[in-house]
C-alpha cells in the first residue's frame, strides 16, 4: 500500500477504504515506517 501511495501525487491521490478498524491501517502505515527507522539504526 506505501509503495502504491508513493507513485500517487496530490493531483493523482491514492484513496484507502479499510473494512473494518480504520487503526488496522494506521497500524500498516505504522510497522513499515518503524521497520525502515530500524534499518537506518543498524
Amino acid at each position: 500500500m506505501i509503495q502504491r501511495a508513493l507513485k500517487h501525487s496530490p493531483d493523482d491521490p491514492l484513496y484507502v477504504v479499510a473494512v473494518g478498524a480504520i487503526t488496522n491501517v494506521d497500524d500498516a502505515i505504522f510497522k513499515d515506517f518503524f521497520q525502515k527507522v530500524q534499518a537506518y539504526d543498524k
